[in-house]
């Protein structure tokens, strides 16, 4: 899978307001403030007809981050045909440095600060109205947490079926 950096540069030329969005993330020190920024990215940038994918990153899935990762873009890809889609990708070296912090600082297990700090803003603003589930999103502490946050907001909740990866290069989601 290409570097977070790396897609981020190409998705410059297809987005403009790509460029501006990677400076804004890697200037955040903490968890609010990459959720704000993550929220101005909604209200400039998509609009409040967003969709955003939940599945395994860390935990579960795959097995691995990195393979978790790429079945996550892909994912999102393939929906943003359809539907203006929020990725997680642009935010997740960030998440990585700050949860490494955490662990250094002595946190175990999960960084509950992910989902109850990030995403919780994220859902909270009232921009994201609608939440894909992928087929294995049980396994992943976060997704099963997203998942509970959507029903107390009342999100619309979609399971996507196992079949809509029928179609997906094996190499793009089981690496």
């Amino acid at each position: 899978m290409p570097s977070t950096k790396s897609t981020l540069m190409n998705a410059t030329k297809e987005y403009p307001w790509a460029a501006s969005l990677v400076q804004a993330i890697a200037h955040t020190n903490d968890f609010e403030q990459l959720a704000s920024v993550g929220i101005s990215h909604l209200k400039s940038n998509l609009g409040t007809e967003t969709h955003i994918v939940s599945g395994p990153i860390s935990t579960g899935g795959q097995g691995n981050k990195k393979s978790n990762l790429a079945r996550l873009k892909w994912t999102t890809d393939a929906l943003s045909r359809q539907f203006t889609m929020f990725d997680h990708l642009p935010f997740e070296d960030k998440i990585a440095e700050f949860v490494a912090r955490w662990r250094r600082a002595g946190g175990k297990d999960y960084c509950w600060d992910i989902m109850d700090i990030f995403y919780a803003r994220l859902f909270e603003s009232g921009y994201i109205i609608q939440v894909h589930f992928m087929p294995d999103w049980q396994s992943s502490t976060g997704a099963r947490h997203e998942r509970k946050m959507c029903q107390e907001l009342g999100i619309r909740i979609v399971e996507i079926p196992q079949s809509f990866y029928s179609t997906v290069p094996l190499r793009a989601v089981m690496q």
